[in-house]
């Protein structure tokens, strides 16, 4: 179950926050990590925020901006197995500017009205840079942490998140609301990612790469066992739960477009009006990020993912069934628990994965993760009534919950896998 390597006389302390100095670095480069995955959910948000719109004047329905969704989801998730090789050659900071850069590129493109079958074709490309952050972010991030309070800075790592989830609907609204055309949205988006891109260059020539020493030291390192059953496990679930949340996110903004406020500002066929709402949402999503790398606990992480899982089913019923405003209380509700699974989620992958094998871990984690799960957009696109799609959601959380219990029954009680030379 528990691979077994011996110790080595000698190895190299990989970079750690312990020491002042190193303590500093460690901050600076996990605060620009916390941007980076901003950036990509604002890359991944950046269609959904605008899909009603896009509809209209493209003349399509939700099928076929479904399949433009998945276009983006299907590489970023099954590119991140690529990606992870890719961070082991070229260092995690280097291929994070070079995935800002290629998303910046995307976005100016997309915001040159271009027609359908090439935007088909700048989200795949978008997808496919943004398939660089998750091996090579989260990689980084579990190299200058500890099993203790790697917790907490992924829960910090889940809030930037949220911000960029909840922020690319409201940049949206504030876009559509001055004038701008949803094409010009896009080029908003270019200029952090050419910003953060360069600092990620300049971070780089002055530190190097941290996770060099853990890939290259001898067996032995520190948090250097694995258990693949539970990965597999652990992956299985990540593919339910990225299923709905695919399929949440990606027509979130038409499902409270029919928030009836008052007939002076009644949301529904007002898409600006909706993504704001939309943004309120999401940003609900950031408490549950904290909240959960606060109580991430090492010896209580399955238990912990089961039960925040299982909790998604009720909430995806009740957006099954929501009319008016409390469409906007359950799908807050639903982004408060929803995102409370990423910290944990991440800090298992950890936890079931050699250090040396971390950034293959991701990789693959978010392959299964946003690649398969990415199926979800276009099942949402399909199922047309909010109880069928909303239904579905909630039928898939209940399923992954039940894998849950057999990743807490399995290992659940245990301590964590961390090996000392």
């Amino acid at each position: 179950m528990v691979s077994q390597e011996h110790a080595a006389p000698a190895e190299v302390a990989p970079r750690s926050i312990t020491a002042p100095a190193a303590a500093a670095t460690a901050t600076t480069l996990i605060l620009l990590v916390c941007c980076a995955h901003a950036m990509a959910h604002f890359f991944e948000l950046s269609f959904p925020s605008v899909e009603p719109l896009a509809a209209r004047d493209y003349g399509v329905g939700t099928v076929a901006t479904g399949w433009l969704i998945f276009c983006f989801r299907m590489p970023w998730g099954f590119g991140a197995l690529a990606a992870g090789a890719l961070v082991d050659r070229y260092g995690a900071a280097r291929m994070l500017a070079a995935y800002l850069w290629a998303g910046g590129l995307c976005c100016i493109l997309i915001g040159l009205a271009a027609p359908l079958p090439a935007l088909f074709v700048l989200m795949f490309a978008m997808g496919a840079a943004a398939s660089i952050y998750h091996p090579a972010g989260l990689a980084l991030i579990s190299h200058v942490t500890t099993p203790e309070n790697r917790g907490r800075a992924l829960g910090m790592h889940g809030v930037f998140g949220s911000v960029g989830i909840g922020a690319a609907p409201l940049l949206a609204w504030a876009a559509i609301s001055s004038g701008f055309s949803w094409e010009r949205y896009f080029w908003m988006l270019a200029v952090p990612a050419a910003i953060l891109g360069a600092l990620f260059v300049l971070y780089s020539l002055r530190n190097g790469d941290p996770g060099h020493a853990a890939r290259t030291a001898a067996p032995g390192k520190t948090e250097d066992a694995a258990d693949w059953l539970s990965f597999a496990g652990l992956s299985t679930i990540g593919v339910l739960q990225g299923m709905v949340y695919a399929g949440a996110l990606s027509f979130l903004v038409r499902y409270l477009s029919e928030v009836n406020v008052t007939d002076s500002l009644r949301a529904a066929g007002n898409v600006d009006q909706a993504a704001l709402w939309t943004s309120g949402v999401l940003f609900v999503g950031c408490i549950g990020q904290y909240f959960a790398g606060r109580i991430a606990h090492p010896a209580k992480l399955e238990r912990q993912l089961t039960v925040v899982t299982l909790l998604n089913a009720p909430c995806l019923a009740a957006m099954a069934f929501a009319e008016g405003w409390g469409r906007v209380a359950a799908a807050g509700t639903f982004a408060l628990v929803h995102f409370m699974y990423q910290p944990l989620y991440n800090s298992l992958v950890s936890k079931y994965t050699p250090r040396r094998r971390r950034s293959f871990g991701y990789g693959m984690s978010f392959t299964m993760t946003f690649g398969l799960g990415g199926f979800g957009a276009a099942l949402a696109g399909y199922l047309a009534e909010d109880w069928q799609k909303y239904g579905a959601l909630a039928a898939l959380s209940t399923l992954a919950a039940i894998c849950g219990v057999w990743l807490w029954r399995r290992n659940g009680q245990s301590e964590p896998r961390v090996r000392h030379a």
